[in-house]
């Protein structure tokens, strides 16, 4: 987990964070300048990053959410 200036002094720009609908509650977003790196967040302040966070850098509550909005990952990841 990183801070999103954090992710910025490493990674530089990020793509403006986003959501996947309205009823989401993870916002995404990623290095412009680099590939394969994809960062979430649940309070658009504090970065995960799917491959190198989850599942140990996510509290229980967190590991729900994240698996409800995120299904795909969360199976990919063993959060489910």
């Amino acid at each position: 987990m990183m801070t999103i200036e954090e992710a910025e002094k490493e990674y530089g720009e990020l793509y403006p964070l986003r959501r996947d609908g309205v009823k989401s509650s993870i916002w995404r977003t990623a290095p412009i300048d680099f590939e394969g790196i994809h960062f979430f967040s649940f309070d658009k302040k504090h970065l995960y990053n799917v491959f190198s966070d989850i599942p140990d850098e996510l509290t229980p509550e967190q590991k729900k959410i994240f698996a409800e909005d995120e299904p795909f990952w969360a199976k990919l990841r063993h959060v489910i």
